[in-house]
């Protein structure tokens, strides 16, 4: 197996398609917001198994509404709770929180995954349209030999003026194939770029 090295002006300067993959996975936003999810799962794991603060509270009940001032005819009631989880249920919250982190891992390992796959499919993609363009010029240069050569003979009375038209229409087709080509390594080139 060979290397291939395509000319992709990214930053200015060619690149080879590790370089290209290497750069996909190092400023692909999808990839950074999966890693930063995984990154936060990791982070909720310390206190996944923790007991819920207590709360402090405090309500005032048969204030009169013609002296709201009056506080010694108001009841109070002040309140400190502690919710108190059951057997293993702080176990459980670990479990689903680590459980958490393995699929946010997985997550970001598939978009990295994705991501490759999209710039290889952009790179092979601009190289066979590099070589379409450079097999397209090859067969323009065939098609003037051809409309050359049908020229001559027509001069020469060996071929029929429908011949050498004939040729002229299957060049002026061939020259519209050129901007199809064209467009196609535009759209992967902005495909990798992106």
């Amino acid at each position: 197996m060979y290397s291939i090295v395509l000319l992709v002006l990214l930053a200015g300067s060619p690149m080879t398609l590790p370089e290209i993959e290497a750069e996909a996975l190092e400023n692909n936003p999808d990839i950074q917001a999966a890693t930063y999810q995984s990154r936060l799962a990791e982070s909720r794991l310390g206190t996944a198994a923790a007991v819920e603060d207590p709360t402090f509270g405090y309500r005032a009940w048969s204030t009169p509404l013609l002296q709201p001032w009056n506080l010694n005819q108001t009841q109070h009631m002040f309140m400190l709770t502690q919710n108190i989880p059951g057997k293993g249920k702080r176990a459980l919250k670990y479990l689903v929180a680590s459980d958490d982190i393995d699929v946010q891992r997985l997550v970001a390992e598939s978009k990295k995954r994705e991501v490759i796959a999209m710039v290889r499919q952009a790179f092979y993609r601009l190289l066979r349209s590099y070589d379409q363009i450079r097999i397209h010029h090859d067969q323009l240069a065939l098609a003037e030999q051809v409309i050359d050569a049908t020229r001559i003979q027509y001069t020469a009375n060996r071929a029929l003026q429908k011949d050498v038209l004939q040729a002229g229409v299957a060049y002026s087709k061939l020259a519209e194939h050129l901007i199809i080509f064209e467009r196609e390594a535009d759209s992967a080139r902005a495909e990798l770029n992106t």
